[in-house]
């Protein structure tokens, strides 16, 4: 798969953070914030931690390059919450139907910008 470009006056900055405001994906459980929260063995399992903060901060300041890697990181969110948490408990459950939702946002923004597909 090719990686596209970054276009100037992105139209999907601030939609993801728009819809999607849990705020254990909207702010970085990093060493402080995961200590602050009590989940002191978050930094040893989560090894990548992203979070929609992040991504936005990122794409706001034009530091990815190419689509693909701001769809890497937003997918990293969900994997990274998936890893952490147990199966069946409701932060599992809320990630889960939040990447759902992703996915399809992502869809459509790679439909209506001739983006390819990823291949499944």
């Amino acid at each position: 798969m090719t990686a596209t470009p970054m276009s100037s006056g992105n139209p999907s900055t601030g939609k993801v953070s728009c819809h999607l405001r849990p705020a254990k994906f909207v702010r970085s459980l990093n060493t402080g914030f995961s200590a602050e929260m009590g989940l002191l063995d978050y930094p040893q399992i989560v090894k990548n931690p992203m979070d929609l903060a992040t991504c936005k901060e990122r794409l706001l300041s034009g530091k990815y390059a190419t689509y693909e890697e701001v769809f890497a990181d937003i997918q990293l969110i969900w994997d990274n919450c998936k890893l952490y948490n147990m199966i069946g408990c409701e932060i599992y459950k809320v990630c889960e139907r939040m990447e759902k939702t992703a996915k399809r946002q992502v869809q459509k923004f790679r439909a209506a910008h001739g983006l390819p597909q990823p291949v499944t």
